[in-house]
């Protein structure tokens, strides 16, 4: 389950290419493309097998100028639907 707590890094098939703001992540093992807008490439970005979702959020909310309280949860959302679709991976200590 995906917590503030949760540390996340990209799976070592996906590779990414920043484009015009947005984010394009190539999935070489599923064959799938993901494309991100400036956010979701922040998010991505940050997901450096180290950073909690927690503190990645409050970069998010400082950078954006959005409360702490809607970056956690969207970045949870988001960080969940990567999981999911096996672009990024749970860093367990």
């Amino acid at each position: 389950m995906i917590a503030p707590a949760t540390v996340l890094a990209l799976s070592r098939d996906v590779r990414f290419r920043s484009v015009g703001g947005e984010m394009v992540l190539l999935s070489q093992r599923r064959g799938e493309v993901l494309v991100v807008n400036e956010v979701g490439a922040y998010v991505v970005g940050a997901l450096d097998g180290i950073t909690p979702l927690s503190a990645i959020a409050e970069r998010i909310a400082a950078t954006f100028q959005v409360g702490v309280d809607r970056a956690l949860t969207d970045a949870l959302a988001f960080a969940a639907h990567l999981v999911e679709l096996g672009i990024v991976e749970e860093q367990r200590s």
